[in-house]
């Protein structure tokens, strides 16, 4: 571990719990398109969708109070890389502006090397 004690057990905590915040959020821009864009009622497999990267976020987070915290870091690693591929496709389909997937490659990437180097910091 690099740090140790009850302040690095808070960072570490905290990074896990901001990163499922930031998955939520993601999750919440799907939703909120396909609200703002259906007339009528929306489409309940985009909703349906739209939830997996908070579920990720938050399946991280309990991972980590269990105690798992390499798997909780490689598990956001993982929902963050998905939740990139899924916008950056729907960038190039017209589906979020163009400048929202560099946005997000830029983003997604900070975020995937935030985890890796918790989880080298860690081993």
């Amino acid at each position: 571990m690099f740090a140790e004690g009850p302040d690095a057990n808070s960072a570490e905590m905290s990074f896990t719990l901001y990163a499922a915040v930031i998955l939520s959020f993601l999750g919440g821009t799907r939703w909120g398109r396909e609200v703002a864009q259906s007339m009528g009622v929306p489409r309940t497999r985009e909703l349906s969708l739209s939830i997996l990267p908070a579920l990720g976020g938050w399946l991280a987070a309990a991972a980590h109070l269990g105690g798992y915290q390499q798997i909780a870091w490689a598990g956001l690693i993982l929902a963050f890389a998905l939740a990139f591929f899924w916008d950056w496709r729907g960038s190039r389909e017209g589906v979020w502006p163009e400048w929202y997937g560099r946005l997000r490659l830029i983003l997604s990437f900070g975020a995937v090397l935030s985890a890796a180097v918790m989880i080298i910091l860690n081993a």
